[in-house]
């Protein structure tokens, strides 16, 4: 049996649990499972689910296939990235055709960057950098923690195409981080040390984060750049903060770049969508007899 964990959206399709215990033999025969189970998913399987396994996500293609040895613990989510980030950073991003990680120590979680710390300790390296991607839609909880105020961007990445960039980039591990509580983290022993810049505690784990760890034995350095392509981009979210007059400059900009003119760039409506407000249009008042 293959335990299955559905993470974030996933989690939300109609008759779905949060946890499954499935028999499948390879990767395939679990989603066709999957499909029958819910019909929901059946449309999502070949484009929109990736799966990790030991919390390293996996492509299961014709020439790689996926066999699932007995009692394996898999999380299934949604096939995309989302990076928080800021205007500049974007321009950047789009200019420079790359992602860059940054040190840690600036972190607003402690135990996090302490964690970091010590794995540079340990391993007695000179550079150890980092950059944290979401695996899961979006939502309130990223904008104010992470892009919060107008300049806010969110730029959603195709997970493949990223994964192969960091795959093809020197020093690069990378993996889904994952969240203990810290009544278990009191009886671990014998942590491999490969674990500590991908452990956070278990009040972060609204976050749903995957995190590329850049490692240089020799160099101290103080950013590292992935190069990646436009073509990895699915879309451009901007700051639900961001006042709609200033949206159409914003757009013209982006698509200014040379090779950016067909990026798909809109501005949230989380906080304030007409879909939702059109609710109200429908609702049933009760007849007074």
């Amino acid at each position: 049996m293959v335990e299955v964990t559905l993470w974030c959206s996933l989690s939300a399709a109609p008759g779905a649990k949060c946890k499954l215990d499935i028999g499948a033999k390879d990767i395939r025969e679990l989603f066709r499972k999957l499909s029958e189970k819910y019909p929901a998913f059946e449309p999502l399987i070949d484009h929109s689910i990736a799966f990790a396994i030991d919390g390293t996500i996996c492509r299961d293609t014709q020439s790689n296939r996926y066999t699932i040895k007995p009692n394996t613990r898999l999380k299934m989510t949604a096939r995309s990235f989302r990076r928080y980030t800021n205007l500049a950073a974007t321009l950047r991003i789009l200019r420079n055709r790359c992602l860059t990680l940054l040190s840690p120590e600036t972190w607003d979680d402690k135990n996090d960057a302490f964690f970091m710390a010590e794995y540079k300790r340990l391993m007695n390296v000179k550079s150890v950098l980092a950059i944290c991607l979401a695996v899961r839609e979006e939502t309130y909880h990223h904008w104010q923690v992470f892009s919060r105020g107008a300049d806010g961007v969110c730029i959603e990445f195709d997970a493949d195409k990223l994964l192969e960039a960091f795959d093809h980039a020197a020093g690069i591990r990378h993996k889904i981080v994952r969240y203990e509580l810290l009544q278990d983290v009191r009886t671990m022993n014998d942590i491999d040390v490969e674990r500590l810049p991908f452990m956070k505690r278990w009040p972060y784990g609204d976050e749903s984060e995957y995190r590329a760890v850049y490692v240089d034995d020799k160099v101290q350095k103080a950013s590292y750049d992935v190069p990646i392509t436009i073509g990895s981009i699915n879309r451009i979210t901007l700051s639900p903060w961001l006042a709609p007059a200033l949206v159409p400059a914003v757009k013209e900009t982006f698509k200014s770049l040379q090779g950016c003119s067909n990026l798909k760039v809109y501005r949230s409506t989380l906080i304030d969508n007409p879909q939702w407000k059109k609710l109200t249009g429908r609702v049933a008042m009760p007849i007074v007899p």
